[in-house]
Formats: C-alpha cells, structure tokens, sequence
C-alpha cells in the first residue's frame, strides 16, 4: 500500500492535512522578516497571521490524529495481521470506506464464489457469503465421514479469499499434504475441524475463525444440518451424493434432470435470512449450477426470501459448460435449470461472458468434454420475455491454462449496473 492511499476518499484524513498546511503557510510568513521589507506589511498584521496559523495548525494536528487514534483503536490487529504502515492503511481505509459500502450477500460455491469474493472485497466489507455444505468428496467428504463434521472445504475458501492475511498464513492453510494418510488433506479443512472440536458447533467454529483471520464480511454455511444431494437423471435413475452426479451423468449417458436434497425440509441460519433482507445485491455463482448454486436455493427459507427482498439479483452463469452437469449449455438453459429446481422467482441481471478464449485453451477443454457459454440471440429472445436483463461483457481471466472469472472486472459490473 503506498502512501498515496492515506489521501483516498473516506479517511478523515485530508481535510486535517489541508488545514495544517494552511497553518504552516500562515506561521510561515511572519517567520520571514524580507516579507516585512519587500512588502511593508504592518507588524501587526503579521503577529494575526502568525496566531491563526498557530491555531489552525493545532486544530488540524489534534484533529487528525485523534481520527487516526479512533481508527487504529478499533480496528483488530491481532486478528491474523501485522502491524505494519500498509496493513494499518488497509484497515483505516476498509474501516472509513469500505465498511459504508453496499450490502451484498453471495450465493454458491466452490473455486467460482471464493474468486468473486477476493474481487468484491476491494468494493465493500459488508459482504454475506452463504457456502453449500452438500460437499461429499475429497478432503471434505473424508472430514465429513470421519468426525461427522459439515464438510469445510468451501467455507475455508471463502474465508480465506475474504480474509486479509500475511502470504505464509494463506499458503499454509491452502497446504494439502502430498503422502500418507493425509494425502490430499488440506491443513485449513484440518484447521476447521480443530476449530469446530474446540467450539462445541460448527457454527461457533466458522464464527471463530471469521474473528481469527479477520475477514471483510461474514461466512456463513447455507445449513447446519447434514444434508446429502441427489439427482434425477433423464433416464429415471437416482444418483446419491454431489460427487458422485456428474460422474455417473456422464456414466449413463444422460443429464441431470432436477436435484433435491434429504432431509428435504433443512433450514437456514437466522443470520443469512436478515442478511438477504438487508442486501442491495443478492449475487448467484458463478460455480457447478446443481451442485454449488442449486443445493443452497433448496434450503428452506432461502428462495423465498430472496423472492420477497428488495435486493437487486444477478445471476453469473460459469464461462464454460461442465461435464456431466451442463453438457451443451446455452445462458437460457442455465437459467431454466436455476429457475425449475428452486422456487426462485426472480433474476434482475444475468451477467454473462462474450469474450472468446484462445483456440488452444479451448481445445484443451473440447478434450475434456466443455465448451464455451456464450450469449446469443435465442437468449436474448428467451431472457426478454422473462424481463430478465442480459448483460454481456468481458469477463474472462486465464490462469495456469484454466477459464475463471476475472474477479476484479466481474465485480466491477456488479456495482454499476446495481448503481444503474
């Protein structure tokens, strides 16, 4: 952080600065006796400059650094950051601007939401990320079988991407151990789990480490119950478990053709509800459409209390098809499927890539089955008569050979079109 962004808007910093170089400029000329000479100014007339340059500038200087006093006194520097220059201007500056920011409460999981949140975190601090706990593979689902835990893997992504730590502490805990039997274990999912056996409730355990890591906004996991997600395939077939669905999609030869979840009347926390009713924007995806966005809209109220808040509503379908979930996926199709499994009733904005990726990235993706979603006039036709708003824009960000979104620009898109 350099020191160029002590003077941003909202620090309460500026206006003392101004004043006392005013009163410095004001003390300055009666210091200079050639004033006096050259410009026969009376003595008197020096001495009123003189006092109210002193005035002005103890006002400026006791102002000043009482605001700066106040700003340091309650922000958490022990919470997971050093105090150092560009920490203590990140945190007066996320204190003054960032915590005034619009309210915005993001639905999903997986890589796609943990990507959006490190974008929307330079925007605002009152972010609500509400995380899919229906993950059942991997280092999670091992955690989730074992010691009968939520599994934590996408929350521990989503506190992370919202967290303002050193590196070394994020490298840490986004380590996965490369042998033995805790091949392919994360030491944050190991964390969590550590957290929650000290807490006494997964719950207590995410709250904890919001405070721990000190992250910009809230994590909140959609359930605290055990849920498990199925599918109906198109060919009548059932298929039990997340990691299992594309898998045996793909398998049979036949798409998804609605999920649900047992037990079928899981709840919410109190928590997100207030948060969706307060929220400016309410942000869905990107991420596995049955999988990370769907799981959530069937948890009981969540749907309908989107229905009913006065929040904006995008939706951001991913910019490439997903094997065994979205297999030759238009926008609309997204869409339909959102709309069909849940009862929500209401999308604003759809927010969908028109940026073409490079020939060999998208062969790279042929070969594993996925292709490119992009907006065309079907779309257009079928989102109209829905009135829902299609916004097409460059959103792509191409990382290690792999299609994200680009964080920074998505979220940018997010707050105009909300301002507008």
């Amino acid at each position: 952080m350099k020191w160029i962004h002590w003077l941003k808007p909202g620090l309460q910093l500026k206006r003392w600065i101004l004043i006392g170089v005013l009163g410095l400029l004001l003390i300055s000329i009666p210091a200079g006796h050639i004033v006096v000479y050259f410009f026969d100014i009376h003595w008197m007339i020096m001495v009123l400059f003189g006092v109210a340059g002193c005035f002005l500038f103890g006002v400026a200087f006791k102002r000043g650094f009482t605001s700066l006093l106040k700003n340091l006194q309650t922000t958490p520097f022990t919470q997971g950051v050093h105090r150092n220059s560009k920490h203590i201007q990140r945190m007066i500056y996320d204190k003054q601007v960032l915590a005034k920011g619009r309210k915005v409460v993001v639905i999903g999981g997986g890589t796609g939401l943990s990507i959006l949140l490190r974008g929307l975190k330079q925007m605002t601090s009152n972010i609500t990320a509400v995380v899919t706990v229906a993950d059942d593979g991997g280092g999670s689902g091992i955690l989730r079988e074992d010691l009968g835990m939520l599994p934590p893997g996408d929350i521990r992504s989503c506190i992370l991407a919202l967290s303002e730590m050193e590196p070394t502490m994020e490298n840490l805990l986004q380590y996965r151990f490369q042998e033995g039997s805790l091949k392919g274990q994360s030491f944050g999912n190991l964390f969590i789990a550590s957290m929650n056996g000290i807490s006494g409730s997964f719950e207590e355990a995410i709250k904890k480490m919001n405070e721990v890591l000190a992250v910009k906004g809230q994590v909140y996991p959609v359930t605290l119950e055990n849920i498990t997600l199925y599918a109906q395939l198109k060919n009548g077939k059932i298929i039990k478990g997340e990691s299992k669905i594309p898998e045996k999609s793909l398998e049979e030869d036949s798409p998804i053709d609605f999920v649900f979840l047992r037990p079928k009347k899981a709840s919410t926390l109190p928590e997100i509800l207030n948060a969706i009713q307060e929220a400016d924007a309410i942000v869905l995806g990107p991420g596995s459409l049955y999988t990370s966005i769907i799981p959530n809209l069937l948890i009981n109220p969540v749907a309908e209390s989107i229905n009913k808040s006065k929040a904006t509503t995008f939706y951001l379908p991913n910019i490439m098809t997903q094997p065994g979930e979205t297999d030759q996926f238009s926008v609309r199709h997204h869409v339909e499927a959102l709309l069909k499994n849940t009862g929500l009733k209401r999308i604003d904005y759809v927010i969908a890539n028109k940026e073409k990726v490079p020939v060999q990235i998208e062969e790279k993706y042929a070969l594993e089955g996925a292709k490119m979603v992009l907006p065309d006039e079907n779309d257009k036709v079928a989102l109209k008569e829905q009135q829902i708003h299609l916004v097409e824009e460059d959103l792509v960000e191409i990382k290690n050979d792999y299609v994200r979104h680009d964080a920074y620009k998505t979220s940018k898109f997010i707050e105009y079109y909300l301002s507008n």
